[in-house]
């Protein structure tokens, strides 16, 4: 049952973001006046389909993807005599320019509305890290407290010495002042702009490290670690030894502030993901539905609140992707109604539809090949 729960969530979850997309497009079009002739979710055979007024509401077999169909973007010379004798101002091609282009890049606001909501819903369901002060909650009964360690405790510097990859190193990281600076020194992200130059980070599951805490008005602590998880999860055990961060609900506020920040920094490292997609680390990094499936129900059994920013995170991505210039995307009708605009000539339809559809035939050959990638994942 568990794994018809998972399909299904991930299938609403998927459409929810499609189909907002697509309305994006979709209601501007309306407000527009443009002839709207179908709204689909879903590519390729037709399940449901329903018409009110003058559109065909549809679901279609293949849940990655939508489409609005407007007249004036594709060919006309099969339409029907209602369309052929509709006045230009309900064609795309009849509005102006910046109506076009507010058209077209609606889906991708919406996306990173929804992205920005989901983040809302995160922050709002989950104890996030207290960073006003830089101290641990410390249990006890464990080897944290039984060496000194105390929850009133502000650690201002953490000295390193361990075995690192086979090498013996030290490091040093002081000046810590709050949660923040205690969650990176303890976690060693190394990416941290303060500390990206420290060689003191886990590498493999052998590696070990004596940390001397250094506590305001006390003396020093000393513990020894070992290095626990894989891949990216690797850390050292504090938890083993008794050492827990301090946790809070965040006020409405701090959540508002903390869901921007989250989206900033999601779009950042997602078009980061992209500029290395065509290296054979970025490419090993991509994943397909069957990836963001496996994704998603990891993040369900985390708890909803997780699962509420993993598909924050997915909104985002499919917004920042669908603003590339690629043929295809939003972002590639983007570049042509500039470049209309700029030349004030208008691109020959027949010359559109060509790169369009050469621009569709390679995505979703790539999406193709993402999925077997994806398939033989799971079977090695």
């Amino acid at each position: 049952m568990s794994i018809i729960i998972d399909i299904l969530l991930f299938i609403v979850s998927l459409g929810l973001l499609i189909t907002i997309h697509e309305l994006g497009h979709f209601s501007m079009a309306k407000l527009f006046k443009v002839y709207c002739r179908e709204f689909s979710i879903g590519f390729g055979p037709l399940l449901f389909k329903r018409k009110k007024g003058e559109t065909q509401y549809s679901i279609r077999a293949i849940p990655l993807g939508g489409y609005v169909s407007m007249v004036g973007e594709g060919a006309e010379e099969d339409e029907d005599e209602e369309i052929r004798n509709l006045p230009k101002e309900r064609s795309l091609l009849g509005i102006a320019k910046w109506k076009r282009a507010i058209i077209m890049v609606a889906g991708v606001t919406l996306n990173f509305v929804l992205g920005f909501l989901f983040f809302i819903g995160y922050f709002s369901t989950t104890i996030q890290l207290d960073t006003r002060y830089n101290q641990f909650s410390i249990q006890e009964n464990t080897a944290a407290y039984d060496a000194g360690l105390r929850t009133e405790d502000k650690i201002i510097k953490i000295d390193y010495l361990g075995n690192i990859n086979g090498e013996t190193v030290t490091d040093s990281i002081d000046n810590i002042q709050n949660g923040s600076d205690l969650y990176y020194a303890l976690n060693h992200l190394y990416t941290d702009d303060r500390i990206s130059k420290s060689q003191f980070y886990p590498i493999t599951t052998n590696d070990t490290v004596t940390l001397t805490f250094y506590r305001e008005g006390k003396s020093e602590v000393k513990l020894k670690f070992e290095v626990v998880g894989e891949g990216d999860s690797m850390q050292y055990n504090i938890v083993e030894k008794g050492i827990y961060f301090i946790g809070r609900n965040l006020d409405f506020g701090e959540i508002i502030v903390s869901a921007f920040k989250e989206t900033g920094d999601s779009s950042v490292i997602i078009v980061k993901a992209l500029g290395t997609m065509f290296t054979p680390e970025g490419f090993e990094n991509i994943g397909g539905p069957i990836a963001i499936f496996q994704a998603s129900r990891g993040a369900y059994e985390q708890g909803f609140g997780y699962f509420l920013r993993l598909w924050g995170i997915i909104s985002i991505n499919l917004a920042v992707m669908n603003l590339l210039p690629f043929p295809g995307l939003d972002g590639w009708h983007l570049v042509v109604v500039a470049f209309e605009g700029i030349t004030r000539r208008e691109m020959p339809n027949k010359v559109k539809n060509i790169i369009s559809t050469i621009g569709m035939v390679l995505l979703f050959g790539l999406m193709i090949v993402i999925l077997f990638k994806d398939i033989i994942k799971l079977f090695i």
